[in-house]
């Protein structure tokens, strides 16, 4: 994977499956035509540091009320991770949709290269989505 990654990359910025627009382009996109004040953008890092409290929050903004907190409970103990990935947050014995249930690792995956070319087309939204700070994290990604 690794070694195609670059080339995927690089593709998938051009031709995007699924999408007309890059992860990106699209985030941007989204940014301009709705302001952020209207609906709630929820990251996964969120949803791990305090699964209920930034899922009632986004359903309270979309909604205009208050959602039955019982409900909420409910929702967040039918997706855990655990019960949908059937296993705890590790390195799956093989392939799976789910991979490690954890903030981050999606960098373990790049290395220098591919960090690089995604770096060039999604840096600054990766930034202005707050998952990095800055562009130091293409330099934490090992030269292969």
């Amino acid at each position: 994977v690794r070694e195609n990654l670059p080339a995927f990359l690089e593709y998938q910025m051009h031709h995007p499956l699924g999408s007309r627009l890059n992860w990106a382009n699209h985030y941007r996109r989204f940014l301009e035509v709705q302001p952020v004040r209207d609906f709630p953008i929820i990251r996964y890092e969120d949803l791990l540091s305090d699964t209920e409290t930034v899922f009632t929050a986004a359903l309270r903004k979309l909604l205009g009320e208050e959602p039955d907190s019982e409900r909420v409970r409910a929702t967040v103990t039918k997706f855990q991770f655990r019960r949908q990935a059937g296993r705890t947050t590790k390195i799956p014995e093989r392939p799976h949709l789910l991979r490690k249930g954890q903030a981050g690792d999606w960098t373990n995956h790049f290395n220098r290269e591919s960090a690089e070319i995604f770096a060039r087309y999604c840096g600054e939204a990766l930034i202005q989505a707050g998952y990095e700070k800055d562009h130091s994290w293409v330099e934490k990604c090992p030269h292969e």
